[in-house]
């Protein structure tokens, strides 16, 4: 809104970096703005993504539910978003916010068998992991046994996610010659924070400080605008 001290927010969940999820917002927000009657552009003034963290599995309680195919080209995924973002939205500030840690102490049941056995003998978790893989998709046994062993849904498993993201963001805004995506850094502000998450992945107790960082950077762009 033009009206100094207004805001509107629009929120839509879109899973795993789906290229139309940018689209669909803005129209979304239009039909939104025509029905209060204004004239504002539904173009964003900033697009604030995430994603990857339900990726990851942990056999044999959580598998990747036919996300594998998006698991292994994560990379090509958060590009195609990237890019697809900044031509519907070639003026707005993008900013990633990577995934939580994960407390692997508050899980229970079969996911805290998993974790244990996981950090016994590894390959007890990936053995099963790398037989499904085979059965479903006809994945080579090296590269599943790779997968499979990085792509956990425990701390190590997000911190590989993390990083496998946020490398091809930074080769998308390099070899496009985009301006800088920021980044709102989730792992490294909830990362030993067991006593803040009842099930070790959601951290309500530290939004303030997520929103805080994006705070930053949008002010650390103004800056650089004027």
């Amino acid at each position: 809104s033009n009206h100094r001290g207004s805001i509107r927010l629009l929120f839509r969940y879109q899973r795993y970096f789906e290229p139309g999820s940018v689209g669909l917002m803005q129209r979304k927000l239009r039909t939104f703005l025509d029905s209060v009657g204004s004239s504002d552009s539904s173009e964003p003034s900033v697009i604030y993504f995430n994603g990857g963290l339900h990726l990851l599995h942990l056999f044999p309680s959580y598998r990747f539910r036919g996300l594998w195919n998006i698991y292994k080209n994560v990379e090509l995924h958060a590009k195609r978003f990237v890019l697809n973002a900044k031509s519907l939205a070639p003026d707005a500030i993008l900013v990633y916010m990577n995934s939580h840690d994960i407390c692997e102490d508050k899980y229970l049941n079969e996911w805290a068998t998993a974790v244990r056995d996981l950090k016994r003998n590894p390959m007890s978790v990936a053995k099963p992991c790398v037989q499904w893989l085979k059965k479903e998709y006809d994945v080579r046994p090296k590269f599943a046994t790779e997968a499979c062993l990085a792509g956990t849904f425990t701390s190590d498993g997000v911190r590989n996610m993390n990083a496998r993201i946020e490398k091809a963001i930074a080769n998308a805004v390099k070899s496009h010659s985009l301006d800088k995506v920021g980044c709102v850094d989730a792992f490294a502000i909830t990362q030993g924070r067991c006593e803040d998450t009842i099930d070790g992945r959601h951290y309500q107790k530290r939004v303030p400080q997520e929103i805080n960082s994006l705070a930053m950077i949008l002010r650390q762009h103004e800056q650089i605008e004027k």
